[in-house]
């Protein structure tokens, strides 16, 4: 419905509509139910993984890792289906490190990009620990695309690091 016309002037002509054809009684309308909206999670909400239609998001932590020394893992975006990683859209990781690590970039860019294709956004992502269970999380900023549309996002992971 046109959002200049309202419920109740709606009403009102139907009434006289209903009236003026010979009808004796007022129409009701009742409200149309809408389909529920399927909400985003929300950015603070982190897990390992996070699987769509449209997209998969998941970080890799091949190890093993040594305390003191420079380790790797991965950050992924993979398109599934007919959706493209956006070239364009300015992809960003924010990371933000527990105690006992050190990363040299706490903010990646598509720059920082090991693999950007319209399939894959790669991130390596250099990193130094102390002996420990680790947990980091990465907020990452993104958009997956159809030829149609597209679709921005943002999602966290939780990043767990283990280093004897």
């Amino acid at each position: 419905m046109p959002s200049f016309v309202s419920k109740s002037s709606l009403a009102v002509t139907l009434a006289f509509v209903a009236t003026a054809c010979g009808g004796s009684e007022t129409a009701t309308i009742e409200p149309a139910v809408e389909a529920p909206l399927v909400a985003t999670p929300p950015a603070a909400e982190a897990r390992a993984s996070w699987e769509e239609p449209s997209f998969v998001l998941q970080s890799a932590t091949p190890g093993p890792f040594q305390a003191g020394s420079e380790g790797h893992f991965d950050i992924r975006l993979e398109a599934r289906g007919n959706h493209h990683v956006n070239q364009d859209y300015p992809i960003s990781i924010q990371l933000t490190a527990a105690e006992g690590v050190t990363l040299p970039h706490a903010t990646l860019g598509r720059p920082e990009a090991a693999e950007f294709t319209e399939a894959l956004a790669r991130f390596d992502v250099p990193f130094t620990a102390t002996a420990g269970h680790h947990e980091l999380r990465a907020l990452v900023d993104f958009a997956v695309c159809t030829p149609e549309s597209c679709m921005p996002d943002t999602r966290t992971l939780s990043i767990a690091l283990d280093v004897p």
